[in-house]
């Protein structure tokens, strides 16, 4: 987090110090200053620096893993927009079975969870319609039941995978 505000701050500082100050700039300023702190990695972390920070991932793993779920999620949604309009484009509604299964999310964190159903939700095809009280438990509405295990393995093994690649 530390690093974060730090690659913040060198984004204003550079869009300040730019002949203009446009978004573009902090943009850059962002950009540049990932880099930076990519480049200074081993000094950052073996000083005194960031002692306190809780032994996670670091910042640029996180980063790249964050692009990297973003760009993969962008073509999932495309993905999934054009399976259903094939199928209801294709598909008498007598062949659609609509259905609800579980997901379990008992090791996620609130913001895991959060992300996860936020996710299932933008997706076409799967919509989350309810957390347990206990929050173990996401239940999810699938727009044709006849393919429960490969929603759920999807949802296991590809989504919940990559939003903990750069959540922890």
């Amino acid at each position: 987090m530390i690093l974060f505000i730090i690659n913040i701050i060198i984004a204003f500082v550079w869009m300040l110090l730019a002949a203009e100050e446009t978004l573009a700039q902090l943009f850059m300023g962002f950009v540049m200053g990932f880099i930076m702190i990519a480049a200074f990695r081993p000094i950052l972390q073996k000083g005194d620096f960031l002692k306190h920070q809780p032994p996670k991932k670091d910042y640029v793993l996180r980063t790249v893993n964050l692009i990297v779920f973003s760009i993969w999620f962008f073509f999932e949604f495309l993905k999934a927009n054009l399976n259903i309009a094939w199928a209801i484009l294709t598909r008498p509604n007598s062949k659609i079975t609509p259905n609800i299964f579980t997901i379990d999310v008992t090791n996620l964190t609130s913001l895991e969870i959060l992300l996860l159903t936020h996710c299932i939700t933008l997706t076409p095809g799967t919509t989350t319609i309810k957390i347990s009280e206990d929050q173990n438990t996401v239940y999810v509405h699938a727009f044709d039941g006849d393919e429960i295990k490969e929603e759920r393995d999807a949802i296991e093994n590809k989504l919940m995978k990559r939003i903990l690649a750069f959540t922890r």
